[in-house]
């Protein structure tokens, strides 16, 4: 909105803001087509700092920030006089309201800025800090933002699936109390939820075993009661471990449907530490 506003784009600013009143109007109706016109949206701007486009434009780009970072604050300024505010990030603030004022502060700046805001209500709200944070929405449905908590729903396609049991654990366990051990013990039906994607980039001269065994570049990994311990080879020899990855792996390259007996195989010990640690940070 603000890149319209300065015509970041040019001759292509009209065509830019026909993409996000599109994007506007499809955003609750259809999510695909909305998230395909927010990245094109989000890349534009990305594109107006990158020196390889041609779209680079450092000076519209830092506009764009600059101003977004002090309209923001106005607006955090202004609801502080009447609401408790609880963060601001780079795009939004959450506060608690105390009273209905909140929303003639919400209307004027709208009207001042010329920029639009949604308003998202919450019935609880758990942050570790700025950029991860848990909540429940009015309607029931969870929200949830940061390298811990971010798999908890099975809607991000293309997401590294990677230990998102310990995603979905953490969030049970700080909005609905739910014990960590249940929801291990109930989930041990769907393996995917408990794999780790070991990779192992060019840069080295690939993966092996404690042993010296190769294996393949990519693998799946489970924390195992026993099993190999992977690491990447170094070309001059040296090994260097994965990182946050079990000492005790088994190995397991083909679909997770024809794992058999996973339960005893399974070490939940393993997953239940790395639970209650992460959990720690949240207190």
């Amino acid at each position: 909105s603000i890149a319209i506003q300065i015509k970041a784009l040019g001759a292509g600013t009209k065509k830019y803001a026909k993409m996000l009143e599109e994007r506007v109007k499809v955003k609750h109706t259809d999510v695909i087509k909305s998230n395909a016109l927010k990245l094109v949206l989000n890349s534009a701007y990305g594109n107006l700092n990158n020196k390889y486009s041609i779209l680079n434009n450092p000076c519209a780009a830092y506009t764009i920030c600059f101003t977004g970072q002090i309209v923001l604050y106005e607006l955090a300024k202004r609801l502080s006089e009447t609401c408790t505010i609880v963060q601001l990030n780079t795009d939004g603030v959450a506060f608690v309201a105390h009273d209905d004022e909140y929303k003639q502060i919400w209307k004027d700046w709208e009207a001042e800025f010329k920029l639009n805001l949604e308003l998202d209500e919450f019935k609880t709200w758990i942050q570790k800090d700025v950029n991860n944070y848990v909540a429940l929405k009015k309607d029931g449905s969870v929200y949830t933002k940061g390298g811990m908590v971010n798999k908890y729903q099975n809607d991000r396609f293309f997401d590294n699936n990677d230990t998102r049991i310990v995603h979905k654990a953490i969030v049970d366990r700080l909005l609905f109390d739910k014990d960590v051990t249940d929801t291990l013990v109930e989930n041990l039906d769907r393996p995917e939820l408990y794999q780790y994607v070991l990779s192992t980039t060019n840069k080295f001269a690939g993966t092996v075993d404690q042993a010296g065994n190769p294996y393949q570049k990519v693998n799946r990994v489970f924390a195992a009661k026993s099993g190999v311990s992977l690491r990447k080879l170094r070309h001059d020899g040296a090994y260097v471990k994965f990182a946050d990855a079990p000492d005790q792996m088994m190995v397991w390259n083909k679909g997770c449907d024809e794992i058999e007996d996973f339960e005893s195989k399974i070490d939940l010990t393993y997953y239940y530490n790395l639970i209650q640690d992460k959990l720690r940070a949240w207190s």
